[in-house]
């Protein structure tokens, strides 16, 4: 095949991954904004001293019903998600005299942060898990198309521990480390380390710490940008 007509289908296959991760994260970033209304709706509610149903807080956000059960099917669900908000950090007050350039130490800060809320009242981010894994369940047996199981502030952590990233590395090459990195935050990770593989909170938190540090720097010097689909 001669190169032009190669480099003319290298061109087409790149520019039609950045299509596909580009309607994945709209999708994505859409979901992320309509559970951040209803819970933002629940939350002023609760402030205002009701202790409001998901269809009021539905009300409020200027959501549906459907749309908003389908993230909350019960009030206790939504309450929950808005108590857990209350008393998450934020990325920017996590990350607030952190230094600007350096995407490791700001992970570092950032994990640590989350994994030591996380294991300091274990037993109730366990029961989330729990939770959500039974709500993807019923949205299963109902046949429900892509159910809404959770959208986590893990993202939002991730995303400003990057962000010295962002005009380094290709898009293709941040979008893959945004979603490894996914893989080391949250209940999941401390859960698979300690009960599979017999760590405790320390020594699990040393492993993510080793595991997001290595994903940073691999992303750094890859000679790929493209998110790979499938196979490898």
């Amino acid at each position: 095949m001669p190169f032009s007509r190669a480099r003319s289908g290298l061109i087409r296959w790149s520019k039609h991954n950045e299509m596909v991760v580009s309607r994945q994260d709209g999708r994505l970033n859409q979901k992320r904004r309509t559970r951040s209304a209803i819970i933002q709706a629940a939350s002023d509610l609760v402030r205002a001293g009701q202790q409001p149903s998901v269809a009021e807080a539905a009300e409020v956000a200027l959501v549906s019903k459907a749309t908003a059960y389908r993230y909350f099917p019960t009030k206790h669900s939504l309450l929950m998600e808005v108590g857990f908000e209350a008393m998450h950090p934020s990325a920017r007050s996590l990350l607030e005299g952190a230094p600007e350039d350096d995407p490791k130490a700001r992970f570092e800060i950032v994990l640590r942060a989350v994994h030591a809320l996380m294991t300091s009242d274990e037993a109730v981010f366990r029961t989330v898990m729990k939770v959500t894994q039974e709500r993807w369940l019923e949205s299963a047996d109902r046949a429900e198309q892509d159910p809404v199981v959770r959208e986590g502030r893990r993202l939002e952590h991730i995303d400003a521990a990057i962000e010295p990233l962002r005009s380094e590395l290709a898009r293709d090459a941040l979008v893959r480390l945004r979603y490894g990195l996914a893989l080391v935050f949250g209940i999941e990770p401390i859960v698979i380390l300690k009960d599979v593989c017999g760590l405790d909170s320390a020594q699990a938190l040393a492993v993510l710490e080793w595991v997001g540090k290595s994903l940073i720097e691999a992303s750094k010097t890859s000679t790929s940008g493209q998110v790979a689909h499938g196979g490898s």
